[in-house]
């Protein structure tokens, strides 16, 4: 799937207005691979599609087996927000597993602890990815609040929001 053959979803709207392959990001990602990447995750209809697309993300990021995550991932994750508003409830467990993991245990790629954002100013990476995680606070608290009571999104959603109220490790 890239974009070429791809209509994107109207909740991936502006995702061809960013020259993704200017961006810091893994060099082993094939031109295009964040936003394939994203397309992916909007196209998830079962339970490998959903594996898949988590690892296929979290690659395009960074090192989803180092756990690390490059620049990228700060005009990334902006994107999913709506992933969490408008999927389907697999997709919102995927995308809330991706914000845990990377709110919770990824870290910057350590040539990359600080980065220019898509501001353009500099920050410490992973204050700026988490920042950008607690962008979507209205989307995460939505999961929680629409999905039922006894949903993994929900507990998944609940879980994120109170790593987001957690302060920052130092």
């Amino acid at each position: 799937m890239d974009l070429a053959s791809f209509t994107v979803e109207p909740m991936l709207d502006g995702l061809d207005t960013i020259s993704w392959d200017d961006l810091p990001q893994p060099e082993w990602n094939d031109p295009g691979e964040v936003p394939n990447a994203l397309l992916a995750l909007a196209a998830i209809a079962n339970q490998r599609d959903a594996h898949a697309a988590y690892n296929r993300f979290l690659y395009a990021l960074g090192n989803n087996h180092a756990g690390t995550y490059y620049p990228v991932a700060l005009w990334a994750i902006p994107f999913l927000g709506p992933l969490l508003a408008t999927g389907i409830s697999i997709v919102r467990e995927t995308v809330l597993d991706i914000l845990i993991d990377l709110t919770g245990s990824f870290v910057a790629e350590s040539e990359f602890k600080k980065a220019r954002g898509p501001s353009g100013s500099e920050l410490r990476l992973d204050v700026g990815v988490r920042q950008v995680v607690a962008s979507l606070r209205t989307e995460i608290q939505a999961c929680n609040a629409s999905e039922p009571i006894d949903s993994r999104a929900r507990d998944l959603a609940a879980e994120l929001m109170q790593l987001l109220d957690e302060p920052p490790p130092d």
